[in-house]
C-alpha cells in the first residue's frame, strides 16, 4: 500500500496566503513612501501628494543632496514642527540620505537655507495645485453647507 496524500494540489494555507500577500505588498508600499520621503510627512500626506506627483513637477531631474524634493520635505518639516531649525532640516536630509544609501552632505546649515531659496516657484505653485485638486477631489455633498463650501480662518494668534 503507498501513501498518497489525500487532496493532491490543494494549498496548505487557502485563507492566509491572500492575507501575507496584501500585508507585503502594504508593506513594500510603505517602504516606497518612506524612502521617497525625508521624514514620515510623505506618508501622512500620500494621499493629498504622491511621491509620483512630486518626482513629475520637480524641474531638475537630478539626484541632488538639496534637490527639489528633499528640500520640499525638510521644508514642511521645519513648518509643522514649529519652525524648527535649518540645522535640524539639514539633519534631517543628511540621515534620510545615510538611509538610502546615498552620499551624506558635508555642507551647513546655510547651504541648506540656499537650496531652499532656490526652490523654483513653478514646482512649488504644482505642487500647491495638486494638493488643492486633491482637496477639491475628496469634498462630499454631506460636507458642503445648503450647497456651499464653508471656509473658516482663525486671526486670533496672528
Amino acid at each position: 500500500m503507498t501513501k498518497q496524500p489525500v487532496l493532491t494540489g490543494f494549498p496548505c494555507t487557502v485563507f492566509a496566503t491572500a492575507k501575507r500577500r496584501l500585508q507585503a505588498a502594504i508593506r513594500r508600499q510603505r517602504a516606497a513612501v518612506l524612502r521617497d520621503s525625508i521624514c514620515g510627512y510623505a506618508l501622512v500626506f500620500a494621499r493629498l501628494l504622491p511621491a509620483s506627483a512630486l518626482t513629475d513637477a520637480d524641474p531638475t531631474k537630478r539626484n541632488r543632496h538639496f534637490g527639489h524634493i528633499p528640500v520640499f520635505w525638510a521644508w514642511l518639516a521645519q513648518i509643522l514642527e514649529s519652525n524648527a531649525s535649518c540645522s535640524k532640516a539639514l539633519n534631517l536630509v543628511q540621515s534620510w540620505s545615510r538611509s538610502v544609501g546615498l552620499p551624506v552632505s558635508v555642507g551647513g546649515a546655510g547651504e541648506f537655507c540656499q537650496a531652499r531659496k532656490r526652490a523654483r516657484p513653478d514646482f512649488l505653485h504644482s505642487v500647491l495645485a495638486r494638493i488643492g485638486e486633491s482637496l477639491q477631489r475628496s469634498i462630499r455633498p454631506e460636507n458642503l453647507w445648503h450647497g456651499r463650501v464653508v471656509k473658516a480662518s482663525d486671526g486670533s494668534s496672528v
